[in-house]
């Protein structure tokens, strides 16, 4: 896509091309909102609908500005969706001077442990969340509000490493599977 072509032009900047993000993509589309997708993957569903498109990391906060600096796009905001990065939003936000929330709840939104403890500070309902450091971790924690519960790691995003599991049998297999998606030595229940 010649970026020459659209100077003039306001660009709404979407982090992420794939499936969680090309409901927003195709509705700008149609109501006339061009786009600036980032994503790193070439082949992203998005990419045909997107009015620019950049190769980039959407994690890659000093590429992405290099890339709207150097081929002088305009910004008219930033939308995040389905990818726990609204810290990347920020810093990029913070930059080109646009309105979005503050580094610190950004950064809050991505630590998703830390995140439902504040929830439930403010009394809002959310379902009950531990730590689990070993299998027997979440055997304790199953005995104590039984099944279903979901497993995830804490600090990753596009469903990596989460499983909804109803049975015992289950809950050791991806416990251990999920556990292999992540450094942190636990895992959420």
């Amino acid at each position: 896509m010649e970026v020459q072509l659209y100077k003039n032009s306001n660009f709404l900047l979407i982090l992420g091309g794939g499936r969680d993000q090309n409901f927003a993509i195709n509705r700008c589309k149609n109501i006339g909102i061009k786009t600036l997708v980032i994503d790193f993957d070439p082949k992203c569903i998005g990419r045909n609908n997107a009015t620019i498109f950049a190769k980039i990391s959407n994690r890659d906060s000093k590429e992405i500005i290099k890339f709207i600096e150097k081929n002088k796009i305009s910004l008219s905001g930033i939308f995040v969706q389905g990818t726990d990065i609204p810290h990347v939003a920020c810093v990029i936000a913070n930059h080109f001077k646009l309105s979005y929330m503050d580094l610190d709840a950004a950064n809050l939104s991505i630590d998703k442990f830390v995140f439902k403890k504040e929830l439930v500070k403010k009394n809002i309902n959310v379902p009950e969340i531990a730590k689990a450091f070993n299998f027997n971790d979440t055997k304790d924690f199953v005995n104590k509000i039984g099944f279903p519960v979901v497993i995830k790691p804490n600090f990753l995003s596009g469903s990596k490493g989460v499983f909804y599991i109803d049975n015992f049998h289950d809950l050791e297999k991806y416990f251990l599977i999920s556990k292999s998606y992540t450094d942190e030595d636990y895992i959420l229940i």
